[in-house]
């Protein structure tokens, strides 16, 4: 998966200025957002990540099969389960990984239930957008609190007899959550 520009906030406004974490990852992942929140590569990847040149979007981060990136244990990235926050960044996946791997989050994916938030691909190698009786969920949205109370938004959930588009079909996508 290539991804570029990942912005996290806590807070309403979605200004750029009051951002948590401002990865633009372009040629390294270091946070620009002036709290030192930088992103490292995850000690368990199977393999790294390099810095392509897309182009539709410039220098981008490229997460070869089985590599990850951490950001670091703080606070600022825990926001409570009464905070608002967003999260925004642009992904580009050409094959679909199947199962529900994180593309983004805090949580230990171990349970839906483990206090956090993130969002996975689910199902998404038998995706299908167009034919919403034989689709899976493509992918989902978990936040779960510290009492363990759960909420997940799934892509097959119909809005205006649409569905979620399929982040694995190799075209960038903008996500914010």
């Amino acid at each position: 998966a290539e991804v570029s520009k990942l912005f996290l906030a806590t807070n309403t406004s979605g200004s750029i200025k009051n951002a948590v974490v401002h990865l633009p990852l372009d040629n390294n992942m270091n946070d620009i957002s002036g709290n030192g929140l930088h992103a490292t590569p995850g000690a368990t990847a199977s393999t790294s990540y390099e810095f392509i040149n897309d182009p539709e979007r410039g220098s981008v981060v490229h997460f070869k099969a089985g590599s990850y990136a951490t950001l670091p244990t703080h606070d600022l990235l825990r926001p409570s389960g009464t905070q608002d926050f967003s999260i925004n960044f642009w992904t580009k996946q050409d094959n679909a990984i199947g199962s529900d791997p994180v593309i983004i989050g805090n949580s230990s994916w171990d349970s839906g239930s483990n206090p956090g938030w993130l969002l996975a691909t689910d199902g998404a190698d038998a995706y299908l957008p167009n034919d919403p009786a034989n689709s899976k969920h493509g992918w989902t949205i978990n936040i779960s609190n510290n009492d363990r109370t759960r909420m997940d938004w799934d892509a097959d959930q119909m809005e205006n007899g649409q569905m979620a588009p399929n982040l694995a079909d190799g075209t960038w996508h903008m996500v914010t959550m």
